[in-house]
């Protein structure tokens, strides 16, 4: 028996190595992606999804599990733009342009996003009680957003670039996408009933990027003697690195009644990352042609910690949270292929330096998020789940903008779970992310490379998930 459960678990593993082989260039869509599987995915719950949350909590888990997931995502933005604005030092009230120049900066505009979030994994114990292994593919990153056309300006051959909007100097359409793929490897201690795991995994990033451009970093829309100036700029990036993560999992009783989980996931890279592409810019109606580019930014790593009590066979209590640490990502650059980014802790080049083309002196906070849930058995095959929790924000008031929006969130998710039989397990659920409402008054420009156009006014933004996954077991 132990020998025909160690070949159908390698099978296992074996297949979702090719599902995500197969799977990595699929793009990870939706406005924004907080969000991997339902809400059991966390450090202190034995399950495939563990192999991000947790690796070493795969030991809880008893023969071979395989669950495949998928999210549709909705997403929705508001951004209304407000003076002051980022006129070039011609470009003043005297001109008679100037109430121009406001009108098509200035206003409201939505983004209203839908798309889909995977994830397969699969998690055996090899027939033995001592390892344990599994493979997951999913999406920890990323996001997908296309701002809305303004039609006060859609037929204006004055002033083409307003119909994208007052956000376009941010952004008009932006794909982070970044799909991952671990293979987790640990060992379990039965007596002390302790679990160590650790994972490691490849990622690949890609980051697309249409924005609105001008050589000297303003928003003008047209020069003094009302020529068009305003441009346009894509950006088009990608790159494969590498990351490591490790855990334990102890199950503090003989029942397991008390389960703890903690984890650390390493950085994208360890440190960096460098992805490569190309760039195209147009300042005006001259196209100014395609540059091999590189996009130097920095992802963080994350620790995660949680504990579950199962207060009786029908009632089990959840608490984890999350430390990431996004401080790292200081700056998106945007160099000549194979050059460095040596900007100055507040965005600036050292005297003499050219060879960066642009930089996003971003500037993030580190963040956190706690959560409780609970899991409730009306009856023994079913179970009903809820999750509440909170959400900081990584992004700081001067580098927040349209296309790096963050704000405090609150969450909350609801979800059934039904085991169909002893062999599979089907679940749904419903998550919500709710922003607080922010608005940015004092945002000034940031010295050149990084004289991005300041990105003044109000913000608001939520996002809904709709999950279902099913669970195989064997």
């Amino acid at each position: 028996m132990r020998r025909v459960a160690l070949v159908r678990g390698g099978s296992v593993v074996f297949l979702v190595a090719a599902l995500a082989t197969a799977g990595r260039t699929a793009n990870a869509s939706g406005l924004s992606n907080p969000f991997v599987g339902d809400a059991h995915g966390q450090p202190e719950l034995a399950n495939p999804y563990a192999a991000y949350f947790n690796p070493a909590a795969l030991g809880g888990i008893t023969g071979t599990q395989i669950l495949v997931d998928g999210t549709f995502s909705l997403g929705y933005v508001r951004f209304d733009r407000s003076a002051p604005l980022s006129p070039s030092p011609s470009n003043t009230a005297a001109n008679p342009n100037y109430p121009l120049y406001v009108a098509t900066n200035t206003g409201t505009n939505t983004a209203v996003d839908s798309g889909g979030i995977p994830f397969v994994g699969a998690a055996t114990d090899f027939g033995s009680r001592v390892l344990f292994g599994g493979l997951a593919l999913y999406a920890p990153f990323g996001g997908a957003i296309q701002w809305g056309k303004s039609s006060r300006w859609a037929d204006d051959a004055a002033v083409p670039g307003a119909v994208d909007g007052p956000q376009r100097w941010q952004s008009i359409g932006v794909v982070d996408s970044s799909l991952a793929t671990t293979a987790v490897i640990g060992a379990r201690l039965a007596e002390a009933r302790l679990s160590f795991g650790v994972g490691f995994t490849a990622y690949r990033h890609a980051v697309s990027l249409t924005k609105a451009f001008n050589s000297d970093g303003s928003d003008d829309v047209t020069a003094p003697n009302g020529e068009l100036k305003e441009g346009r700029v894509l950006l088009n990036v990608s790159g494969v690195d590498f990351g490591a993560s490790g855990g334990v999992y102890w199950e503090a009783d003989r029942e397991g009644k008390v389960r703890i989980g903690a984890s650390y996931t390493s950085q994208p890279g360890f440190g960096t990352m460098r992805l490569k592409g190309t760039l195209e810019q147009r300042v005006g109606i001259t196209p100014s042609g395609t540059t091999d580019v590189d996009l130097l930014q920095s992802y963080p790593d994350v620790v995660r910690l949680g504990i579950a009590y199962r207060v009786s066979d029908a009632v089990d209590l959840r608490l984890h949270g999350q430390f990431v640490r996004w401080s790292v990502f200081q700056n998106a650059c945007v160099v000549h292929s194979g050059d460095p980014c040596d900007v100055g802790g507040d965005g600036s080049a050292p005297r003499g330096q050219t060879a960066i083309i642009a930089n996003v002196h971003a500037a993030f906070n580190d963040a956190y998020a706690v959560h409780a849930g609970v899991g409730y058995w009306p009856a023994k095959r079913v179970e009903i789940f809820a999750d509440v929790g909170v959400d900081s924000s990584a992004v700081p008031t001067q580098s927040l903008g349209v296309s790096l929006f963050d704000s405090f969130k609150i969450i909350g998710a609801v979800g059934m779970r039904y085991r169909v039989s002893d062999h599979l397990m089907l679940a749904g659920s419903y998550t919500e992310f709710y922003y607080l409402p922010v608005t940015v008054t004092g945002q000034v420009e940031a010295p050149a490379p990084s004289d991005v156009p300041v990105a003044n006014g109000s913000y608001a933004s939520h996002l809904m998930f709709a999950n279902a996954n099913a669970t195989v077991m064997f």
